[in-house]
C-alpha cells in the first residue's frame, strides 16, 4: 500500500508499505481522509523531538473500521429471525435473545453466533460476558414491550445504536439521561428499499437462512380461519405461516 513517509528534515515522498497486520485486540482501519496539523509541519521540520525518521505521519485520521459489529436481536421470532439472518449476512457477530429454546435453536441456524434464553439467564451478565463488558453495538428490539424496550437503550454500547421494529403496547418510561450519556443513535425501522429485498433474495440464494425452521406452517386457504385461531391460541407454536393460494 502506498504511504507519505517522511525520510529526513525536509524530505518526504510516496512509498510502497507493507500493510500492517492486525493483532489480537485490534482492528484495521480503511483511511479515507488524514489531517494534517502544526505538528505534522515541525516533524517535516525535523524540529519534533518525538520523532525519529523515517517516519509516516499522519495522527488526525478519518477513517472506517473491517464491518465487525456485535448485533443482538431481542426476540427471534418471524421479524426477529429476519434481523439475525440479514446482520449476519452482513458479517456482524450476532447475539439472539428470546425466551424460547426452539427460537433460539433457529436463530442459530440463521447465523446468530450466541444465543440467551432469558428465561434461565440473565440478559445483563451475559451480554456483558460477551463483548467483554462493551454491550453489544447494535441492539434490535423485535418484541415489543416495556421492559424489552428499556433493555436495548440500558444494554447497548457507548455511541451505540437502538434499532425498534417491535410495538410497544403501552407506555415506555424512559431513564433519558442514557440517550445522552450513551450518545445513542435510536431508530426506528418499518420498511424497506429495493436493494434491501436484492440482499435478501442473495441471502436465500446462498442459502443462508433456514428456510424449512422458519416457516412453521404451510395450509391451504381454506385451512386459513383454523390456523388463524390456534395462532392465536398458541402464538408460540407458530413463526411463519404460508397460505397456498393456487
Amino acid at each position: 500500500m502506498n504511504a507519505v513517509v517522511l525520510d529526513g528534515p525536509g524530505k518526504a515522498s510516496i512509498k510502497d508499505v507493507r500493510e500492517p497486520v492486525v493483532a489480537e485486540g485490534e482492528v484495521l482501519m480503511k483511511v479515507r481522509m488524514v489531517g494534517l496539523c502544526g505538528r505534522d509541519l515541525n516533524s517535516y521540520r525535523g524540529r519534533n523531538p518525538m520523532v525519529s525518521f523515517p517516519r509516516i505521519p499522519g495522527h488526525e485520521v478519518a477513517a472506517t473500521v473491517t464491518p465487525a459489529d456485535t448485533v443482538a436481536v431481542i426476540g427471534c421470532g418471524g421479524v426477529g429471525l429476519g434481523a439475525v439472518a440479514g446482520a449476519a449476512f452482513r458479517s456482524a457477530t450476532v447475539i439472539g435473545v428470546d425466551v424460547d429454546d426452539a427460537k433460539l435453536a433457529t436463530a442459530r441456524k440463521a447465523g446468530a453466533t450466541h444465543t440467551i434464553n432469558t428465561a434461565s439467564a440473565d440478559l445483563h451478565a451475559q451480554l456483558t460476558e460477551l463483548t467483554d463488558g462493551r454491550g453489544p453495538d447494535v441492539i434490535i428490539e423485535a418484541i415489543g414491550l416495556p421492559q424489552t424496550f428499556r433493555a436495548a437503550v440500558e444494554e447497548v454500547a457507548f455511541t451505540g445504536r437502538v434499532v425498534y421494529i417491535g410495538y410497544a403496547k403501552e407506555q415506555v418510561a424512559y431513564e433519558t439521561r442514557l440517550f445522552v450519556q450513551k450518545e445513542l443513535d435510536i431508530l426506528g425501522s418499518r420498511n424497506a428499499l429495493p436493494e434491501d429485498f436484492r440482499d435478501v433474495i442473495r441471502m436465500l440464494e446462498a442459502q443462508r437462512f433456514p428456510v424449512d425452521e422458519a416457516v412453521t406452517h404451510i395450509a391451504r386457504m381454506e385451512e386459513a380461519p383454523g390456523i388463524l385461531e390456534a395462532w392465536n391460541r398458541e402464538p408460540a407454536r407458530f413463526t411463519k405461516i404460508m397460505i397456498e393460494v393456487a
